[in-house]
C-alpha cells in the first residue's frame, strides 16, 4: 500500500515521503496512530502544494541568512553582558541568547541546529559562528561587549 507520512517514522519514511509499505503495516499502525494517511490523489496535491511552499520559503530564508552573512562582516552582531574589568562574563553566552540578538537585530529567525558557535562564550571579544540553512553555509561575526 503507498502512504504519505505526515511524521518522521525512523527507519522507514520522513515526512512527506511517499513510499509503498505492508498493507498490515500501513492499516494497522501507520494510519491509526496518524503517522501516515493513504496516497489518495487529493493527498499527493496536498503534500505537492506543501513541499513547493517549503521550497520557496527555503529559499528566501537562504537570500536572508546570505544578507546577515555580508552585513554582519562590516558591522558585527552586538550583544551587551556584564563582565568583570579583565574581560570575563559573569554568565556565559549561549547559542540561544546569539538567535535571539540576530532575530531583534536583523530580524532573521534561526533555530540551534543551524547556528553553530562554541559552546559557551565566556570572555568579551569577536567570534565567528557558522549559519548553516538550506546549502548555505555562511559566517557571522558576534560582538560580546561589556556592559
Amino acid at each position: 500500500m503507498k502512504v504519505i507520512f505526515l511524521k518522521d517514522v525512523p527507519r522507514v519514511g520522513r515526512k512527506h515521503d511517499l513510499k509503498e509499505v505492508a498493507d498490515g503495516y500501513a492499516l494497522n499502525n501507520l494510519i491509526p496512530r496518524k503517522l501516515a494517511v493513504p496516497a489518495t490523489p487529493e493527498h499527493i496535491r496536498r503534500v505537492a502544494t506543501v513541499r513547493a511552499t517549503q521550497a520557496s520559503s527555503s529559499a528566501a530564508q537562504e537570500t536572508r541568512v546570505r544578507e546577515l552573512s555580508s552585513k554582519t562582516k562590516e558591522t558585527p552582531i552586538t550583544i551587551q553582558v556584564v563582565a568583570n574589568e579583565k574581560g570575563h562574563l559573569f554568565k556565559g553566552v549561549h547559542v540561544s541568547d546569539i538567535i535571539s540578538a540576530i532575530r531583534k537585530d536583523h530580524g532573521v529567525t534561526l533555530t540551534e541546529k543551524e547556528v553553530e558557535a562554541p559552546e559557551s562564550i565566556k570572555e568579551v571579544g569577536l567570534y565567528t559562528i557558522h549559519v548553516t540553512v538550506g546549502g548555505y553555509r555562511g559566517e557571522c561575526i558576534i560582538s560580546i561587549q561589556k556592559a
